[in-house]
């Protein structure tokens, strides 16, 4: 995989879902390698999701940046 990203670059998008509840992330192994190579930037696609059901992996969503997803979300 490290190698692959190196040469080509991260070809699927992570998977950031949120809500005013919680946020989740999809593609820790994609991340793990960028940042082991340094990259600046990854691709990411942002989902808006419904508060339940809640996934195991689920980390509390700030207001702060919950601010800026629906933001990007609004411009992007």
């Amino acid at each position: 995989m490290t190698t692959d990203i190196g040469e080509r670059g991260i070809l699927t998008p992570l998977r950031f879902g949120f809500n005013e509840e919680f946020g989740t992330l999809d593609g820790n192994h994609r991340i793990a390698v960028a940042l082991r190579l340094g990259l600046d930037t990854v691709p990411v696609a942002l989902f808006e999701e419904p508060v339940a059901p809640r996934p195991l992996h689920a980390r509390p969503m700030f207001p702060d940046d919950l601010a800026v997803l629906k933001k990007i979300r609004v411009s992007g």
